[in-house]
């Protein structure tokens, strides 16, 4: 066994907002885990916890190609506000909730985290409640899936 030491890992998810009850893909990019060139290795250790139920679930990833030393997992979710049990292969989640997808590498020794925002439904309002002919109206939406940075304005079309 040849240890290659020194490449940071990196994380990637299959979207950053994921709709309660849906299934989030999480691709590791770490070729020192690359063990055994000639076949494909497994990894586990990429922990995902829930912000609003303090559920913790622990991925396995599987290589993708011997010699890669790209690995990839799938966390099932389902939406319940109960917290669900650890370690049991299915997250609960609810609208609004973050997931912290976190590995820690081992060479150099560096936390690798990426979030996932679960979706929440948006709210549509207009200003004045009553309308009239020629008058003014203001449509707003709050929309927190769409929100990237607080203090930039996004155009709707």
């Amino acid at each position: 066994m040849v240890l290659k030491g020194g490449f940071l890992g990196s994380l990637a998810t299959t979207f950053n907002v994921l709709n309660a009850g849906g299934s989030l893909r999480v691709v590791l990019d770490d070729f020192d885990l690359n063990l055994a060139p000639n076949t494909p290795n497994t990894v586990s250790g990429v922990l995902v916890t829930s912000a609003m139920t303090n559920q913790y679930e622990m991925l396995t990833l599987i290589e993708n190609a011997a010699d890669s030393g790209v690995f990839t997992g799938v966390l099932h979710t389902s939406v319940d506000p109960t917290r669900g049990f650890d370690f049991s292969g299915d997250m609960h989640v609810q609208p609004g909730d973050l997931l912290n997808v976190r590995y820690n590498d081992l060479s150099p020794a560096t936390p690798v985290e990426r979030g996932v925002r679960i979706a929440t439904q948006a709210v549509l309002t207009r200003s004045p409640l009553l309308l009239f002919v020629g008058g003014s109206v203001t449509v707003t939406v709050a929309d927190m899936d769409m929100d990237r940075n607080p203090q930039a304005l996004y155009p709707l079309s």
